[in-house]
């Protein structure tokens, strides 16, 4: 029986009739459901309704909607930095008293009852039930031959196999496992990693990725389905993709362009100018669909974490070394299988004509960014790379040409904000600057652009389902909300969610702003997170493109993965597609992937607010260029020149003579300067703590700087 037709079938009787309370055996009846088979259906169809929210089993054992009980909500229970347990509820936080947590532990999705009253402005709530362990897994310290749980409010016994016990060492940090119901007054724990010793160098960024559940080790499966690819003859691979129809491109010059440390090479591409005037270019992706099939173990644990992970300095693949540094990885001199775009563009930037094919490949050369931006930027020679520069200098005629198309189709230029940290050995921060992106980063992201664009086109005309990288439209009231606070003269015009071009020339305006950085910031705002979908119609506001997807890093990304096997069978065997149960699974999946997503950049956004901490632990009392970015009755926030985040908090705001004005949301030092957002100031570090990423400055003066007028 259909699980999932079933679940209408439940949701619509519950729905429709008079009654508000449904046993299971009153449901079983009244469906009609006799057999063994049928029975485990509905238990299960039952679970995923109560699980999802829709349904609600009370104390008595009956089934009811959750919407009629408005004081219950579900939702996934998490934890600040603080420590503090919370659930959303839409936008809203729902923190949950310690006493209130009802043995739910962070990652539970659970049932929570609101309490009418507010504590500071917050709403409060009680674990009615937990619905799903979804993860289970909790970082423990042991110490003194004891677990201690890691930034959680309450103790937690656990009960670990004896094998477990023999392998921990004081000191070290594991990630656990946690059974859903209690034995004996405690969880039964499972070890699944050790994250490290209190004395590693790397300890803390390990934690914030086990936290996060990024740093867990492969299965024995699936290392050992990765051993057994490595190990393959990939002759008998070549021989194999170029007798079933596939192309040997080993004779063009492909070449790779990437930092000088990367070691998963997803993409490689090559270019040739064709008798007509026209460029074809070849962007070959890494064939990981060749070697990872569906269902596999490598395939299981690579959709379950989704993405590959960066934070500071570390990777924590999507698939084992052996894949994603090795057969899959477009390594320089070796022959690799590729999943090649291969297109034709004319002198405006049009793709005319473009296929894709299953090729070999030999990168000749692995270049580097800095390289390719000394070569044609600055004019120093690297004589390792003469050989190619013919075919550099053709892709930077073609970057030119792709340049202004995007430009005038509208995409949006925020600009950069990435972070580029200095080291030492032991990953301590010696400096932290703004990261600079040249020429090179440019034209590869280009050319990665039309490519993923290409191939999206290509599975929105079919019109079989596909999987799209999404960007809706910004709320234009929000973008007139912030750019009346921040009193800026442009006008935002009511088609501004409609094309990007009116946003851009928004954006253009303040970069004459010295704070245009920081009004930037704030404009994103108003901007909407991009997702993936199995809906192409939505389209990609920020780039401007009716279809976008992610198709140029599957060693990296699984939705690329997923782009690739979908393109494959609609290109060979598209009257095989179930559209319905594609589009299912392309749902679940699209949803999974952006959960993930979030997850690793909230990751890595955590690794570095830890770093710049540690960093600024030795600048105290130093002084630094810095930009406000937020102000009000909680502090003011500030940005410096090089990115690096932190606060003005109330009492030094108060200590510093600064004078709040709630009308116009400004302030006012102590020599009458008026104080907004945007404006540059010198600020001092009072104090840092790398543990909660937090910074504290004071206010030391205003810097001047006439603001030209806008045109």
């Amino acid at each position: 029986m259909d699980v999932s037709v079933l679940e209408s079938k439940i949701y619509e009787l519950i729905e429709g009739s008079a009654k508000h309370s449904w046993t299971f055996h009153q449901i079983r009846r009244k469906l009609r459901i006799t057999t063994g088979e049928e029975r485990k259906a509905l238990e299960e169809a039952l679970h995923n309704l109560e699980v999802s929210g829709y349904l609600y089993l009370n104390d008595y054992d009956e089934y009811q909607l959750l919407k009629n009980h408005k004081e219950l909500v579900i939702g996934e229970l998490r934890i600040t930095d603080k420590g503090k347990p919370f659930v959303m509820s839409g936008k809203h936080k729902i923190f949950i008293p310690d006493s209130h947590l009802n043995g739910a532990i962070a990652g539970d999705i659970v049932i929570v009852k609101r309490h009418n009253e507010k504590v500071q402005g917050n709403s409060r709530g009680t674990i009615e039930k937990i619905l799903k362990r979804e993860k289970g897994q909790i970082i423990f310290d042991y110490i003194d031959q004891r677990l201690v749980p890691l930034n959680w409010p309450v103790d937690i016994k656990v009960s670990l196999p004896e094998s477990d016990w023999v392998e921990l060492v004081d000191g070290q940090r594991v990630l656990l496992r946690l059974s859903l119901d209690k034995e004996n007054d405690a969880y039964q724990g499972q070890l699944v990693n050790i994250v490290g010793h209190k004395d590693d160098p790397n300890f803390d960024i390990l934690t914030i990725a086990g936290k996060n559940g990024f740093f867990l080790p492969f299965s024995d499966a699936a290392n050992a389905q990765a051993k057994e690819i490595a190990s393959r003859d990939i002759n008998e691979d070549i021989n194999y993709i170029l007798s079933h129809g596939g192309k040997d491109l080993r004779h063009v010059n492909m070449v790779t362009i990437d930092g000088p440390d990367t070691k998963d090479i997803d993409d490689s591409v090559g270019i040739i100018l064709l008798p007509n005037g026209n460029y074809q270019f070849i962007t070959a992706i890494a064939h990981v669909g060749y070697y990872i099939k569906p269902g596999t173990p490598l395939d299981l644990e690579a959709k379950a974490r989704s993405t590959s992970v960066y934070p500071y300095n570390n990777v924590f693949p999507m698939f084992p070394h052996e894949i994603s540094n090795g057969i899959c990885s477009l390594n320089e001199n070796v022959d690799r299988l590729a999943f090649a775009c291969i297109m034709e563009i004319d002198k405006k930037g049009n793709v005319v004509d473009f296929s894709l094919e299953d090729v070999v490949i030999h990168s000749r050369k692995k270049m580097v960014y800095d390289d390719i931006n000394d070569i044609f930027e600055k004019g120093i020679p690297h004589h390792e790379y003469d050989p190619y520069i013919p075919d550099l200098a053709l892709m930077v005629e073609l970057y030119n040409i792709l340049e202004a198309k995007k430009k005038d189709r509208g995409a949006l230029k925020f600009g950069d904000n990435d972070v580029d940290f200095k080291s030492d050995q032991d990953g301590i921060p010696l400096e932290i600057k703004k990261e600079r992106r040249g020429l090179a980063h440019k034209m590869i992201e280009n050319f990665m652009l039309t490519t993923n664009e290409t191939v999206a086109s290509f599975m929105y005309w079919l019109g079989m389902g596909g999987v799209y990288r999404v960007h809706p439209a910004p709320n234009v009231d929000k973008l007139k909300e912030i750019v009346k606070e921040l009193n800026i003269p442009v006008h935002i015009s009511q088609n501004a969610a409609e094309n990007p071009k009116a946003l851009q020339a928004i954006i253009d305006k303040i970069q004459v702003f010295d704070e245009g950085d920081v009004y930037k910031d704030m404009l994103l705002q108003a901007m909407k997170t991009a997702f993936y979908s199995p809906n192409g119609d939505i389209g990609h506001f920020g780039l401007s493109y009716e279809q976008y997807t992610h198709f140029t890093s599957p060693i990296r990304r699984y939705p690329d993965l997923m782009v690739h096997r979908l393109c494959q069978t609609l290109r060979d065997d598209i009257l095989s597609i179930d559209y319905d149960e594609e589009i299912k699974y392309l749902e679940s999946a699209c949803a999974h992937c952006s959960k993930q997503e979030r997850l690793a950049d909230k990751t890595e956004r955590e690794a570095n607010h830890y770093k710049m901490a540690e960093f600024m632990e030795n600048h105290i009392g130093e002084t630094f260029t810095g930009f406000i970015h937020y102000l009000g009755k909680g502090g003011i926030t500030v940005k410096t020149e090089d990115l690096i985040f932190g606060k003005i908090y109330n009492d030094d705001v108060h200590n510093s003579g600064l004078k709040y004005d709630s009308v116009s949301r400004t302030l006012i030092d102590e020599e009458d300067n008026i104080l907004h957002i945007g404006d540059k100031i010198e600020i001092v570090v009072k104090a840092a703590d790398r543990y909660s990423g937090k910074i504290a400055f004071t206010y030391k003066k205003k810097l001047h700087k006439v603001k030209q007028k806008v045109s």
